[in-house]
């Protein structure tokens, strides 16, 4: 069975592994990258089950201590508890960034995809039958 100090090196290690990937995928995300974001998620995916699993095995041996009490119980040092911060507070910070280009990859995709299709609006003719006819867009709109 791991040690709790052997679960908090673990967890920096995977941390420090999941930023690297972020600096990739934020990579892959500003050169509209889709095969390599594809193969990304599947890592992420993987390190977050990695690190559910450590966050489980850290509650059944240490509950609901905090960093600080590992500390003044010398279970781990002061700087190991800074670098465990710093890189969750870095992750947290580069996670919410990609999730930012993520959403604005998004929004640029349905706005050039609602620009070059035709909408199709169903609306009726005078004549009671339903005009389904496709409406201008960029590409068959008169001038």
């Amino acid at each position: 069975m791991m040690e709790a100090k052997d679960i908090i090196f673990k967890l920096l290690d995977v941390l420090k592994e999941y930023n690297k990937l972020l600096d990739i995928e934020k990579e892959a995300l500003l050169k509209d990258d889709g095969k390599a974001i594809a193969k990304l998620l599947e890592k992420k995916r993987e390190i977050a089950l990695v690190l559910s699993s450590l966050e489980k095995k850290r509650q059944e041996i240490l509950g609901e201590k905090r960093l600080d009490d590992l500390v003044n119980e010398k279970i781990i040092s002061e700087d190991i508890a800074r670098n465990l911060k710093e890189i969750v507070d870095i992750v947290k910070e580069k996670n919410e960034t990609n999730a930012i280009l993520t959403k604005q990859s998004l929004s640029y995709i349905r706005m050039m995809n609602n620009l070059l299709s035709p909408s199709q609006n169903v609306v009726y003719k005078k004549s009671g039958k339903v005009d389904s006819s496709p409406q201008n867009n960029i590409f068959n709109a008169t001038i």
